[in-house]
């Protein structure tokens, strides 16, 4: 599966883009609402931070120039509409961040977002890395979007329960076992009844 991403990846930054602004999206038809049924929390959750902060574009973004990104992205991918999004930079090739949707893969559809930012040289690069260049996949389970990472696991589930009294909320919430979500507001309340911790707290409040 990664071998097909990478090549579908490759040929999506292949595009030619005559870049009239600092930001250029090529993104197709847009719609009133997502066409996978992924709810727009679960979407920014996974997707913000990997986009702008993986690849240092926060420094140079607006958030509302992120925002609009992103709310592009959400309203147009298709397993039939890609989006590429071009960022231009000062000096060498223009960042970009590719989103593409795979229908029926092992997991089942999956949303994939690849950039040609080099994790090691921490540069963005006119060819796309198979191995150095940041991309990630998510799950798309019901309106969820689950980080190939996050996937349920019984050993993952243990790890969780013997961590901080937090981890087992938040593999609850960004798994994509929708059986143990009626599980997150007993375990909320408990840990704000049992910790002193302020951390702890905060994250409950969160």
């Amino acid at each position: 599966m990664n071998k097909l991403i990478f090549f579908s990846l490759f040929l999506l930054f292949c595009a030619k883009v005559t870049a009239q602004d600092k930001i250029t999206i090529q993104s197709g038809k847009s719609y009133p609402e997502n066409q996978q049924g992924i709810s727009e929390f679960y979407f920014v959750h996974q997707t913000f931070a990997d986009a702008f902060y993986m690849t240092d574009l926060y420094k140079q973004l607006s958030d509302d120039q992120m925002f609009n990104i992103l709310n592009k992205v959400y309203h147009s991918v298709t397993a039939n509409n890609k989006v590429l999004a071009i960022i231009e930079q000062d000096k060498g090739p223009a960042a970009r961040l590719g989103f593409q949707i795979f229908k029926n893969t092992e997991i089942g559809d999956i949303l994939v977002l690849g950039t040609n930012f080099n994790s090691k040289k921490r540069i963005f690069e006119k060819e796309v890395d198979p191995n150095q260049s940041i991309y990630r996949w998510y799950a798309i389970k019901k309106n969820k979007l689950v980080y190939r990472k996050d996937l349920y696991s019984k050993e993952a589930e243990e790890k969780a329960r013997n961590e901080n009294a937090y981890s087992l909320i938040d593999m609850y919430l960004f798994d994509d076992n929708f059986e143990n979500d009626k599980q997150v507001k007993h375990l909320i309340d408990e840990l704000l009844s049992n910790t002193n911790d302020e951390v702890d707290k905060l994250y409950a409040y969160c």
